[in-house]
């Protein structure tokens, strides 16, 4: 009996890779990564780059260029909605073991 085992590649665990981004700000990693070149764009445009170069804590929840392909670059209006609705502030404090939000 002759058995061939084949596996698909799996692209996961580059996708989970932790990648070192100690002393970045949000806004060079999202520049810097190829797959976020067109949100960088429009963050520049929106105003929100200078926002993100800062030390603030927040979540960025930033599309691929490929999202992206039919938004209108030149509605700047639009563009700073569409950052809104991709950032979350947070700020979260743990003292004495417990953990809250401000």
């Amino acid at each position: 009996v002759l058995s061939i085992f084949t596996a698909c590649e799996s692209k996961w665990e580059e996708h989970i890779a932790t990648k070192d981004l100690r002393g970045k700000t949000l806004m060079q990693a999202i520049s810097e990564n190829p797959q976020t070149t067109v949100f960088a764009t429009i963050l520049q445009k929106s105003g929100y780059d200078n926002l993100l170069s800062g030390d603030r804590m927040m979540t960025v929840f930033a599309p691929v260029n490929e999202a992206l392909a039919s938004v209108d670059m030149n509605d700047v209006e639009g563009l700073k909605k569409l950052v809104r609705n991709h950032l979350a502030y947070s700020n979260y404090t743990v003292v004495e073991g417990h953990f809250s939000s401000d």
